[in-house]
């Protein structure tokens, strides 16, 4: 199990030459941090020996507790893989992260540009759900409410199953009972007041408040 301290260790070459990161625990984040946490997780396995790395972009107006690795996907080092004890793998992660990991993240600049990329080649077939419960809260944050009340109609059809992948059951309640109401009366203002309650929700779990920038969304524009 990796350490946070061989964390730190791994990473730092990685932080010197790009002032643009930072590291909270096992995530290194690309900054500024504003809709979108985009960045580089060390994850643990079950040896303490090695260690698996992925990249990913969330979307932090989806309310969720962990930085998940759905619109991403992992680096692989040459063998054998992340093996704590390579001296020489610090420099490795430097050469993947920059040749694997680090220009798409830094492309997804807005909204748009992560609809973009969730859409794009280097997303291969996502698990069933993922692509409608994510479409919800982008299209609302876009100001397209057919598409987000499109989707939320695909999630009542197979409720059981969305009320699962939803960050907390009571939280697919919301979706229906408070958020449905406002994208069907176009109310912008009330779309974006929950897009904001959730954004900041996600940002505390995942203690990204000193990093994080306020901003309007695309439908307050």
């Amino acid at each position: 199990m990796t350490t946070l301290r061989e964390v730190k260790h791994l990473v730092q070459p990685l932080l010197e030459r790009n002032p643009d990161l930072a590291l909270l625990g096992r995530l290194v984040v690309i900054r500024p941090v504003n809709h979108l946490v985009r960045g580089i997780y060390i994850a643990r396995t079950s040896s303490a020996a090695s260690a698996n790395v992925h990249w990913a972009t969330v979307p932090l107006f989806k309310p969720g507790n962990t930085f998940y690795f759905n619109f991403g996907d992992e680096l692989i080092a040459e063998p054998p893989a992340w093996r704590l004890a390579r001296p020489e793998l610090p420099q490795t992660l430097v050469k993947i992260a920059d040749r694997d990991a680090l220009p798409k993240l830094r492309a997804i600049h807005s909204i748009v540009d992560f609809k973009a990329f969730t859409l794009g080649p280097d997303m291969k077939r996502r698990p069933q759900g993922v692509i409608e419960l994510r479409n919800v809260y982008v299209e609302a944050a876009l100001g397209n409410f057919n598409g987000a009340l499109e989707n939320l109609a695909t999630l009542r059809q197979h409720e059981k199953f969305f009320r699962s992948i939803t960050i907390t059951p009571e939280h697919y309640d919301e979706l229906l009972e408070r958020f449905e109401p406002r994208l069907e009366a176009r109310d912008r203002a009330g779309v974006a007041e929950l897009l904001h309650q959730w954004e900041a929700y996600t940002v505390r779990q995942l203690k990204l408040e000193h990093l994080w920038q306020p901003s309007p969304f695309p439908v307050e524009l």
